[in-house]
């Protein structure tokens, strides 16, 4: 998928249930990815997301401290390569092997999420923890060995949170015509 919509926690998802019995592609967000899929005729699971809630999240992620003006250098390659990926994922998304999954659900139900993209029967966890927390806790640790700041992380925080908020508000302001 476009990059902040979900797909590390995907992969953390994956790699926790199934181990290493899927192997699975991620953290390219281009389009070279869904073409390869198709050439070689993989599954192909993309996640989408909120055009805005992904470029106010991408847009965070490149702007750490979610200055307007560094926001304003990369918000209009992040809305082209947004239209980009997505004018091709229309082109394609009536193949056989394309799955199409919102990032909400991806969220609200891993489960279900795994269950839709692999019949592969998945690693047993018997300490008690839901799937979602499974995932969230190998990703914190991933982060947290990688030293990643608190406005890089997929994590939720209250500063990224307040900076979301005012980040969006710009972006829907100044590029409303393009969104």
């Amino acid at each position: 998928g476009f990059q902040r919509s979900g797909n590390t926690f995907a992969w953390f998802l994956v790699k926790e249930l199934y181990g290493y019995k899927v192997d699975i592609a991620h953290h390219t967000h281009s389009v070279a990815n869904l073409k390869l899929a198709i050439k070689y005729n993989k599954k192909l699971i993309v996640i989408i997301r909120d055009p805005l809630d992904s470029l106010t999240s991408a847009a965070i992620y490149r702007c750490k401290d979610g200055d307007v003006k560094c926001v304003n250098n990369h918000i209009q390659f992040l809305i082209d390569d947004y239209k980009s990926f997505y004018i091709y994922l229309g082109l394609i998304k009536l193949k056989n092997n394309v799955i199409i999954y919102h990032f909400s659900s991806l969220v609200n139900n891993p489960l279900e999420f795994c269950n839709k993209i692999s019949p592969v029967e998945r690693v047993a966890h018997n300490d008690g923890q839901s799937i979602s927390d499974i995932a969230i806790n190998s990703q914190r640790i991933y982060e947290s060995k990688k030293n990643i700041s608190k406005h890089m992380s997929t994590q939720v925080n209250n500063s990224k949170n307040i900076l979301k908020d005012i980040v969006k508000k710009h972006i829907s302001s100044s590029y409303k015509k393009q969104l």
